[in-house]
């Protein structure tokens, strides 16, 4: 076979090469680039058509290892050996390509972390399908139905307009825009990174399906529930990041403390994006995994349990806020039935329930390492861990009062924290824990060695968490108590003037 590649760019002398018409074609390479070979250098399509070329490598119509920007223009009939870009084959971790209007007849390809960027542009099938290889539903497709005698629907039915986008998806090194509220509903994008470009009103409530792992960024602006359903189905592994925390939103407060956007007449302000307007059931359901490390899941309400967040997955709070949201039972986090709920950071304030206004704990399990926790605390058969955090005076009662019962573990919050103002969280956790105590699946902790003298909870295990020098007195054991005392590999030291 005789092969005559048409066009070479390459970047010696920053080389740059712009297609404004015409037609490149009948073109053949034993590699990549039949059409054109874009090396290193940068190819604009302005317009022309590039048209029956061949490559026995990648990129039957263009290669290219450098920058490659599509603004009009055609490719079809091309064709490649390999079957990897038949029109266009983007490589390399330098290499970018963006695709602004024309058409796109058959595969797009990328490899080595080239970088492709889909802003609009008309596709024919198979050019859909290579797309979402990469970006499953992220392209917001929709049908050509402009009956363009440039992009005939017969060779190009599918279209993305370039218009007001909602969302940014990236995977791989692709970047693709959405800009269709209904095709924003199940995210099967695995591995992928969503980013908010607008606040967005969801028509459906958004699905997070098993087997897929998504991060999404509020980028400081508001995802907001339809109104008559929760705003996040989680399945599968969704983080949750806000790469615009200073952004700023207001919202009103109802008579029975649900809040509300509006960021025209609020007269609350909250800093950072928001997951809002779950109806029904809550802002988010969490089945599987769910991390959030900031952003508010503020303003939703259920009918039932969790109105902030229902889970009976695995949840890790890290930070942000979850305030103002409403339900039966678990206003801020309502932790269910094989469920574990870890607070590292952030805050859970000014929820309402009848039951555990932040947080109820059903037959799940709890741990709080740090945080703020402001209001009530429910605990029904569930299994807690504290080992930190701060908390507002109606926590510390709930968690005393309810289900705890040891004062032992609680401290003043002296203010060094900045983030838990003493006067909505004057209660501490004191830490280091000397002694672990157990009973009935909770436990708590005991941090001042003169309050480990009286082993007087009946039925608990103590269990030391490092060496032990008792400074006065003798431990004792109550009468009628029974106790069980773990000396975990510790050393408990006497005071040298009485016995242990």
């Amino acid at each position: 076979a005789k092969y005559n590649d048409i066009m070479y760019v390459w970047d010696d002398s920053n080389g740059t090469y712009t297609v404004r018409g015409g037609a490149i074609t009948g073109g053949s390479s034993s590699g990549p680039g039949g059409g054109i070979n874009n090396s290193d250098g940068t190819l604009i399509l302005n317009g022309g058509n590039i048209v029956g070329n061949y490559s026995s490598g990648n990129g039957g119509g263009v290669y290219s290892k450098g920058t490659f920007q599509m603004n009009g223009g055609a490719f079809l009939a091309n064709y490649s050996e390999s079957g990897n870009g038949i029109d266009i084959a983007v490589q390399g971790s330098d290499s970018t390509a963006t695709i602004h209007n024309g058409g796109v007849h058959n595969t797009i390809a990328t490899a080595g972390q080239a970088k492709i960027t889909i802003f609009g542009g008309y596709f024919g099938d198979k050019a859909m399908a290579s797309i979402d290889s990469y970006l499953s539903e992220g392209t917001g497709f929709s049908e050509n139905a402009d009956n363009s005698t440039r992009y005939p629907a017969m060779y190009y039915p599918h279209k993305v307009s370039n218009g007001s986008f909602i969302l940014v998806t990236s995977k791989n090194s692709a970047v693709s825009y959405i800009n269709d509220l209904s095709t924003f509903t199940t995210v099967t994008n695995d591995k992928a990174v969503y980013k908010l470009l607008k606040n967005v009103p969801l028509e459906h409530q958004l699905i997070i399906p098993a087997n897929t792992s998504v991060t999404f960024d509020l980028n400081g602006y508001v995802l907001e529930g339809n109104g008559s359903n929760g705003v996040i189905y989680n399945n599968g592994d969704l983080t949750i990041i806000d790469g615009n925390s200073n952004a700023e939103h207001k919202y009103t407060v109802n008579g029975d403390g649900l809040y509300t956007w509006n960021d025209s007449t609020g007269n609350v302000i909250l800093q950072g994006g928001a997951i809002t307007g779950g109806i029904n059931s809550g802002g988010i359901t969490n089945k599987n995994i769910l991390t959030i490390t900031a952003g508010n899941i503020v303003g939703n309400y259920s009918y039932s349990n969790g109105g902030g967040i229902f889970n009976n997955g695995t949840l890790t709070v890290k930070a942000g806020r979850i305030v103002g949201n409403k339900a039966g039972n678990g206003g801020g986090i309502f932790n269910d039935d094989g469920g574990t709920l870890t607070i590292d950071g952030g805050f859970v304030a000014d929820n309402k329930a009848t039951g555990g206004s932040d947080i109820y704990n059903r037959k799940a399990k709890l741990i709080v390492n740090n945080g703020g926790i402001k209001g009530g605390l429910s605990s029904d058969e569930g299994y807690v861990i504290l080992n930190g955090g701060f908390y507002g005076t109606n926590a510390k009662n709930s968690i005393v009062e309810s289900w705890l019962g040891d004062t032992s573990i609680w401290g003043v919050n002296t203010g060094f924290n900045s983030l838990y103002p003493t006067n909505i969280y004057p209660n501490v956790l004191k830490p280091p824990a000397i002694l672990k105590t157990e009973r009935d699946g909770k436990e708590s902790y005991v941090s001042d060695i003169n309050e480990f003298i009286n082993m007087d909870t009946d039925g608990a295990t103590y269990k030391l968490l490092q060496n032990v020098h008792l400074e006065n007195g003798v431990l004792t054991v109550a009468f009628d108590k029974t106790v069980v005392l773990d000396l975990n590999g510790f050393v408990l030291k006497g005071s040298g003037e009485n016995r242990v």
